[in-house]
């Protein structure tokens, strides 16, 4: 495996290279691109990335940009922020997210860790994939209630 994402794994960007991953460790170049390495990682969890996308439409009916669970365990959901097809899609981690806040036509995420990334994403894009994803965490941890 080139890189197994943790729950301190910040977030997952395409570089020409494949992808720079940022966690709490530092900064990670991958010969893999984003894609890839969030396939990958969804099989080392015992999935693969399309049963993580059928789970996720299961629970919220959420089509489009939809957020994964990579670790149920581990309580590890990221989500896109572009169509996955794309080889410039971004991938956040939901649960590092401290805050995070418009500039100009971009958006400003700030991790736990405190570091700081601009994205080329709207604000309003970008929320509304926070929204899905918190939704996506809603209906996992409250299904794992009954049981």
């Amino acid at each position: 495996m080139d890189y197994e994402i943790t729950s301190s794994t910040l977030i997952i960007m395409a570089s020409e290279l494949g992808s720079i991953v940022y966690d709490y460790e530092g900064k990670h170049l991958i010969k893999l691109s984003t894609g890839k390495l969030i396939e990958d990682n969804c099989k080392n969890y015992g999935s693969s990335f399309k049963g993580r996308k059928d789970g996720t439409k299961a629970l919220t009916g959420i089509r489009y940009k939809t957020p994964i669970i990579i670790s149920e365990l581990n309580r590890i959901i990221f989500f896109p922020t572009t169509s996955t097809r794309k080889n410039d899609c971004i991938w956040v981690s939901l649960n590092n997210i401290k805050k995070y806040y418009k500039k100009n036509n971009n958006t400003v995420v700030v991790f736990n860790n405190d570091l700081v990334i601009e994205l080329d994403v709207s604000f309003y894009i970008f929320e509304n994939q926070v929204l899905k994803s918190t939704y996506l965490e809603a209906k996992l941890y409250k299904n794992n209630k009954k049981k």
